[in-house]
């Protein structure tokens, strides 16, 4: 019985984290000029059928990449040493995937070498959150880890997603 409740409260607490992330995604990429070139890094899943939904939308052009050939990727690359040329892209996205990573710098690093000038990287990873992927699951960040890595970005914006409430909904499931 307590189980059961405690799935039921992860699967409502999950809805109401993803609806958070899935319209801060959403928002960001309908704010892409047509045409723009998107990386989506982290194949498969809902994050990725908003970024070809905006796609589709916005007219924008989709590479979505993954490590793992699995996840049915247009092509497989691992972030932390990318091959694809430099100034490649204008938007990427990299959504919850940056806490699997297990080179956080070397990613970082080549997220700006691949960055178009002027271009936006639109990401989330999640700070309070059980581990998942396991054993694929090595960081949580703050906001100043977050600065550390992309500070010398232009234009940098770091928004927190989540309230105090929700991340004791999250520590209590």
């Amino acid at each position: 019985m307590l189980r059961r409740a405690r799935s039921i409260l992860w699967s409502a607490t999950a809805v109401l984290i993803r609806r958070k992330t899935d319209r801060f995604l959403k928002d960001r990429l309908m704010q892409a000029d047509a045409g723009s070139t998107v990386l989506n890094i982290g194949s498969g899943g809902s994050m990725d059928r908003i970024v070809r939904g905006c796609a589709a939308q916005r007219g924008l052009v989709v590479t979505s990449t993954d490590i793992d050939p699995p996840r049915r990727p247009d092509r497989v690359d691992d972030i932390t040493k990318s091959t694809f040329p430099d100034n490649s892209f204008d938007v990427i996205t990299i959504m919850e995937v940056l806490e699997h990573v297990t080179n956080p710098h070397a990613a970082a690093s080549e997220l700006k070498r691949i960055l178009k000038p002027g271009g936006r990287i639109i990401l989330s990873t999640p700070f309070i959150f059980p581990l998942h992927d396991r054993p694929m699951d090595f960081f949580r960040y703050t906001k100043y880890g977050l600065q550390h890595l992309f500070g010398d970005l232009d234009d940098l914006v770091i928004e927190e997603q989540n309230n105090w409430a929700e991340a004791m909904l999250i520590l209590n499931v």
